[in-house]
């Protein structure tokens, strides 16, 4: 739907982030088994600090 549109404000929230599940890989081929794998769905950061 917003694929090529305006980006779009993520909902807030009040509470800790669990954020520990990496999430999605943009979209590649597989060259091991010829597939495509990951999603368009793939425009996020990892960060990474010390405790």
């Amino acid at each position: 739907k917003a694929r090529f549109g305006a980006s779009q404000l993520a909902d807030p929230w009040n509470s800790e982030l669990d954020a520990r599940q990496e999430r999605s890989i943009p979209l590649q081929l597989d060259r091991r088994t010829g597939k495509i794998v990951g999603s368009e769905d793939c425009l996020y950061l990892n960060v990474y600090t010390k405790h």
